[in-house]
């Protein structure tokens, strides 16, 4: 409880005003031999003016500091008192503000807290087993770390069961030897955390290093091999291997070879002056067939053998190609740009087309690729369009810029072998009729006179008479 003393306003001789002070009870918590100094709220509820100083008892735990303070009427002042604990137990003394015409008493309170840090564990000084009442982190059984400090409180530093491991640096390249550790909390003069130094002599050699190819030298310690840059898995030349390419995975010896590539992928030194069928043409125009190479001779099986770009050019025989059909003035055509011309295969072989030109007075057509089979014809146009030759389907448009050509022959290319011509010069011509060579005179010398030839009877497109695309009929 609280005591007052204090002199009545009403005893008030020379009507200054008289002081009255009040002061709450105090409690102190403080640390074993440590001193705590807290502030007493004293409050003046008088009149008049005080000037109030503290005396404290209860021995040498408590002490009243400060000296003498002076409070206002209505105002507030403090007074400090120390508590300094000796022992575990709580103590008591009274503490007394005396203002000289006024004082109060009150009772203070120490209690002593025996775990400041509040980590459930007591302080020494107190019978307990915590070495540092002033750190949660340190009390016995909590565990230890490499800290520079004693966690467990067993008086030693740094005890862990497991301390971590420290490499030797000797090259100073901040990368350790796998080979040379140390278990220690913290790392030892000239050793490193790091363990993936793959040559501890050489302080150019460590992870992430320049790593220049065929020296001889892993400087990168990735433990590849110093040669094969293009990690296929073959060594280079320098390096005893035999990869003729280590910039480039796709070549090596193990590599299939890609023919005609301008690349030697197998590494065996040859590439596309190779022959890959045998025969005695390298890289010929077919190299998966040994009869076919350039200067290679022709023969009748409708390969390219000399790869020339004709097949069997040089086994065609007068009469091969015959010239059975002839429409020279259309009469549904106004220009005569309906004009075309009919061939036909009268032999038992194919013949390909690719190897022929077709000649119209001076006028020249190289005929496309095609084999042209026994008995089959095709026909070739002036103009291709069926709205402008009278109807007909052409197999394609033939250069025929003279009106009234002299001459019509179907040639070989390459050799100007003439497999059949006409001379147009012996035949008469009728307006919108073709002119039709008899079947008995499907010969290339019985089909330039004009007694092998008849008028078309059959009409065809828009008005002319002719079989255009068809063998043609028995002459009447």
């Amino acid at each position: 409880m609280t005591f007052w003393f204090g002199l009545a306003a009403c005893e008030d001789p020379v009507g200054v005003g008289v002081p009255w002070l009040e002061v709450a009870p105090v409690e102190i918590t403080g640390e074993l031999g440590v001193a705590t100094t807290i502030a007493v709220q004293v409050t003046n509820s008088g009149t008049g003016p005080a000037t109030a100083e503290a005396t404290i008892s209860g021995g040498p735990v408590f002490e009243a500091a400060g000296g003498s303070v002076v409070i206002a009427p209505g105002a507030t002042g403090s007074v400090f008192v120390t508590f300094t604990p000796a022992g575990s137990e709580p103590v008591e003394a009274l503490l007394v503000v005396d203002a000289s015409t006024v004082s109060a008493e009150v009772l203070v309170r120490g209690v002593v807290d025996l775990d400041v840090d509040d980590d459930g564990v007591l302080t020494r000084l107190a019978g307990g087993t915590d070495c540092d009442d002033h750190d949660p982190a340190r009390f016995p059984g909590n565990p230890e770390s490499c800290n520079a400090i004693d966690d467990d409180c067993n008086d030693l530093v740094d005890d862990v069961s497991e301390p971590p491991s420290w490499y030797a640096d000797r090259d100073g390249d901040r990368f350790g030897d796998a080979a040379d550790p140390q278990l220690q909390c913290f790392a030892p003069n000239g050793f490193v955390g790091d363990a993936t130094d793959c040559d501890d002599r050489d302080a150019s050699v460590f992870p992430g290093a320049d790593d220049p190819f065929y020296d001889g030298v892993d400087a990168n310690c990735d433990g590849a091999s110093d040669y094969d840059q293009d990690l296929d898995g073959v060594l280079e030349a320098s390096g005893g291997g035999l990869d003729c390419d280590d910039l480039d995975p796709t070549v090596n010896p193990t590599v299939a070879e890609v023919w005609y590539d301008g690349t030697d992928q197998d590494c065996d030194g040859n590439d596309d002056d190779q022959d890959l069928d045998g025969d005695p043409f390298p890289a010929d125009c077919d190299d998966l067939v040994a009869t076919v190479g350039p200067s290679a001779p022709e023969l009748d099986d409708g390969l390219d053998q000399d790869c020339d770009g004709y097949r069997d050019e040089g086994l065609f025989a007068a009469g091969t190609l015959l010239i059975v059909e002839l429409l020279e003035n259309p009469a549904r055509v106004a220009d005569g740009l309906g004009r075309w011309v009919e061939l036909t295969n009268p032999t038992d072989g194919d013949v390909d087309l690719a190897a022929l030109t077709l000649v119209v007075g001076t006028d020249e057509t190289p005929l496309p690729a095609r084999w042209l089979l026994p008995g089959e014809v095709t026909v070739w146009c002036a103009d291709a369009d069926p709205l402008l030759n009278g109807g007909v389907s052409c197999d394609g448009a033939v250069a025929w810029t003279s009106s009234t050509p002299t001459s019509l022959e179907v040639r070989v290319t390459a050799t100007g072998f003439v497999l059949d011509d006409l001379d147009l010069r012996l035949f008469s011509v009728s307006n919108g009729r073709s002119r039709e060579l008899q079947d008995t005179a499907f010969d290339p010398v019985a089909n330039n006179r004009n007694a092998s030839w008849c008028f078309a009877t059959t009409p065809f497109g828009d008005g002319d008479l002719g079989t255009p695309g068809s063998a043609v009929p028995s002459c009447p």
